[in-house]
């Protein structure tokens, strides 16, 4: 992959996809630059002048002079406070520009054990969204903090040690 982020660099191959006519924002800088974005195998290989990157068979989307900008990471939310299923959820936030997120869905860890976040998860997942996991300890914890038993029907300590292992754990 990276000798053809390097040929399309040097010009020699074309990039997959180019957006052109962008105000491309950095968020590092604060400026807004004209140009556009090259990538290549979904990952981006260089913003500004990318005219020689461009070919028959790049996709070409006209930006239309708009606003260019990295996606934003929603990185504490929870998203049963957003009283909609995960699908709408993630549709209100990608409509904002946000397209990475944070969940561990410990409210249904709550209610309905292991079962119940990986239903959440899951229905995240089928989104565009990126989803940062992370293992629901609020879903097993609850009551136990204070000596009580845990809820029935919630999340045990091994399903907990269990979510460590799931697919795009990250806490």
């Amino acid at each position: 992959m990276r000798i053809d982020l390097m040929e399309v660099l040097s010009g020699r191959m074309q990039a997959d996809l180019a957006v052109v006519n962008g105000r491309i924002v950095d968020v590092w800088s604060g400026r807004v630059l004209s140009g556009g974005i090259a990538v290549k195998g979904g990952r981006i290989v260089r913003v500004g002048d990318i005219s020689q990157m461009v070919g028959p068979g790049t996709r070409v989307l006209d930006a239309r002079n708009q606003f260019v900008t990295p996606g934003l990471i929603e990185p504490h939310a929870h998203a049963y406070h957003a009283n909609m299923n995960m699908t709408e959820y993630a549709r209100t936030l990608l409509l904002r520009g946000t397209t990475a997120v944070t969940e561990a869905s410990y409210f249904a860890g709550q209610m309905a054990g292991l079962q119940g976040v990986r239903f959440f998860i899951d229905e995240l997942k089928r989104t565009p969204l990126t989803v940062l996991f992370q293992s629901p300890a609020l879903g097993y914890l609850q009551n136990l903090e204070l000596g009580l038993p845990g809820r029935p029907g919630g999340l045990t300590g091994p399903e907990l040690l269990e979510t460590l292992d799931w697919e795009g754990n990250v806490g």
